[in-house]
């Protein structure tokens, strides 16, 4: 019988060393180059997918490694972020260096490549109680070093290595799936953008009603007024509706008719995130009797000229993107538009059998990637309740998993 709790260790004790790199000057020619060594900082291990980090953004000269203190990692080093976005995890499939931020782990290890980064990604919550407060939250070299391991046998880690690479690559392939079904929709409309048989561009206004919601403030009560549910922003997402938390406000019964939403509606955001401005999505009448806010547009399609799914799908496009970002005005972090600028935003007309076709196709593909978000979320769960009960202790690795 193995011993289940297994002994405790330090991270220092498992590595043949600690140690980091540094930052040689930004935008230096001396040390900087688009073909030079990898050189890694927390944004190149926020953008890798999956375990493992192969590229990164800048790269340096062997100048930098001779005059900055920079050095070399081999492959298989594992590198853990300590500034700002603290615990971040990857494992390099190259040679590379990298900056102050970053730990690097360096083999050869004592103990199991995969064991040890899978207890690092497990163990990212600890660092939130060993980081320091300064200019930013950051864990030091020290902290790394003396992490607490639990160290079962080398039978037992190789095992919860193995059962948690599979639910990884499990995950990995889901991700990738869901990538290529979110392009696949992509290229549909810019297809359909780009076809012959467009037949003419014409402003939304000439094609819908644009109109905005209930202002929210006033204070009516007694009778004449009703309380019903209503939209904000934050319930109007890229492309979906997020109706996890729906509020209510009171209004006059006269005023309903002019508020109330109707299936079809395309919804629009008078501001937010630049990159997210015109991105339509299309309310189903999921709650009888919905509102919106004065902050959400509300465009009603001339249906005999514009199908409102068709409408969501070009506003979300690469063109509806494009004409949004110019038209709005922008501050350090927001962007807004007013209806005047919805109601000139140009469609590309297609026949309404075109519009039909590709909007049946998207949402095809839309329930496709769907179903595969769903597995996706019981394989995260699965793989985090898994991670906890081997690499805690609590139980060791079913025989099943592994089969």
């Amino acid at each position: 019988m193995s011993n289940q709790l297994g002994r405790s260790v330090q991270l220092v004790d498992l590595v043949s060393e600690v140690t980091s790199g540094v930052t040689p000057q930004a935008g230096s020619a001396r040390y900087y180059t688009d073909e030079g060594y990898l050189f890694a900082k927390i944004d190149d291990l926020t953008a890798a997918d999956g375990k493992t980090i192969e590229s990164t953004f800048l790269q340096v000269k062997h100048a930098a490694l001779q005059g900055t203190g920079l050095r070399l990692y081999p492959t298989g080093t594992i590198l853990l972020s300590m500034y700002g976005t603290v615990g971040q995890v990857k494992v390099t499939t190259c040679e590379l260096t990298g900056n102050q931020a970053l730990a690097a782990l360096l083999p050869p290890f004592r103990c199991d490549p995969s064991f040890l980064y899978h207890y690092l990604v497990w163990v990212r919550p600890y660092w939130d109680r060993s980081k320091a407060q300064t200019t930013q939250a950051n864990i030091n070299g020290t902290t790394v070093k003396s992490l607490p391991i639990r160290l079962p046998s080398s039978l037992e880690q190789r095992q919860i290595a193995e059962t948690l690479d599979t639910l990884d690559d499990q995950i990995s392939t889901l991700e990738r799936i869901i990538r290529k079904f979110e392009q696949c929709r992509m290229g549909l409309i810019h297809d359909a953008l780009r076809e012959g048989d467009l037949d003419q561009v014409t402003p939304l206004g000439s094609l819908a009603d644009v109109t905005a919601g209930v202002t929210l403030g006033s204070r009516l009560s007694g009778p004449g007024t009703v309380s019903r549910p209503y939209l904000r922003v934050a319930n109007v997402q890229d492309g979906h509706l997020d109706l996890n938390e729906i509020k209510s406000v009171r209004v006059r019964q006269s005023d309903l008719h002019r508020f109330e939403l109707k299936p079809g509606d395309v919804l629009m955001n008078e501001g937010g995130d630049a990159d997210k401005l015109g991105r339509g999505a299309v309310w189903e009448g999921q709650i009888p009797g919905c509102l919106h806010q004065n902050h959400v547009f509300r465009v009603r399609c001339h249906l005999a000229k514009l199908i409102p799914q068709y409408l969501s799908l070009v506003s979300g496009s690469a063109h509806g993107k494009r004409y949004f970002l110019s038209a709005s005005k922008q501050t350090t972090n927001l962007a807004t538009i007013n209806s005047r600028q919805i109601k000139q935003f140009p469609v590309p007309l297609c026949s309404l059998d075109r519009q039909l076709q590709i909007a049946e196709t998207a949402a095809a593909i839309t329930a496709k990637i769907e179903t595969e978000r769903s597995c996706l979320v019981k394989a995260r769960l699965l793989k985090a309740g898994l991670m906890t009960d081997l690499l805690s202790g609590r139980i060791q690795v079913p025989q099943e998993v592994l089969a």
